[in-house]
């Protein structure tokens, strides 16, 4: 994708956030379908090709940097389990991270997140993280997926219908002047792209890095629901005491009978 791609109007928004010290959350979807007819499917329509390809130019265009190098912050500052977030705000502390990606956010942040308080305080404090990060982007099929709490946070929507080609849609919020508390929002259509493959380097290194992250994920759900609980040893009965030897004799010699251990008690 070249630097004038996806459109201006988007570049105009992403300068403003990377120069001007804003702050813009993107999400990249391609299931839902927008103004272009959509094949619909919520995987390997390229949706983290796009945001890497996006996020290194970025690079490229603030840090005059080659291709090359700025692929290098790509690898850098890309994200896949909630932990990834932390590393960045804190590494934002230091010095202000330009572009963030999050990948299949729909796994740590999905809709079935909605009521994580965990998950609810980190979009408070992502909508305050302007000074540590510029641009946020996340990758998940489509917004319905994500946790109600983050989807206030998106500023632009880019769908990819098709395999190579986005469109680029602004969500912008209203006020209803008849219910000013209540503010409503609408897609604005900004704009078509074609999308440019990022270079063999960078998608060797990223179809690695996800399968070791997705891994990650897998066996942290397995250990925690499918794992079978380990069998607690048996305790081996205490030996009778003397003392309690000595009481079992008395009781038995008085009532004239056996008695059962378990019917006693040792003090």
């Amino acid at each position: 994708m070249s630097e004038e791609l996806p459109t201006n109007d988007l570049w105009h928004y992403i300068d403003k956030a990377t120069l001007e010290n804003r702050l813009i959350v993107i999400a990249i979807t391609s299931s839902a379908q927008g103004a272009l007819p959509s094949e619909g499917f919520p995987f390997g329509q390229g949706k983290s090709q796009l945001a890497m390809a996006l996020s290194r130019d970025i690079y490229r265009r603030v840090y005059k940097l080659t291709t090359e190098e700025a692929e290098d912050k790509v690898m850098e500052n890309m994200g896949y389990p909630l932990d990834d977030v932390k590393k960045m705000l804190r590494k934002g502390r230091v010095n202000r991270v330009m572009c963030h990606i999050q990948d299949d956010w729909q796994i740590p942040a999905g809709k079935h997140m909605s009521h994580e308080k965990s998950i609810q305080k980190l979009a408070g404090i992502l909508s305050s993280a302007r000074p540590y990060v510029a641009v946020f982007i996340t990758t998940q099929p489509d917004l319905s997926r994500i946790a109600k709490a983050m989807l206030g946070l998106y500023m632009f929507e880019i769908k990819v219908p098709e395999r190579g080609l986005c469109e680029i849609q602004m969500i912008k919020t209203f006020t209803d002047f008849k219910n000013p508390l209540f503010p409503y929002q609408k897609l604005i259509p900004v704009g078509q792209a074609e999308i440019k493959e990022v270079s063999p380097r960078l998608d060797k290194w990223y179809q690695a890095w996800r399968d070791r992250n997705f891994s990650a994920e897998f066996e942290s759900w397995v250990d925690e629901f499918l794992e079978e609980p380990k069998q607690e040893e048996p305790r081996e009965k205490p030996s009778e005491s003397e003392a309690s030897k000595a009481g079992k004799a008395m009781a038995e010699a008085r009532w004239g009978r056996k008695i059962d251990d378990k019917y006693l008690i040792e003090v």
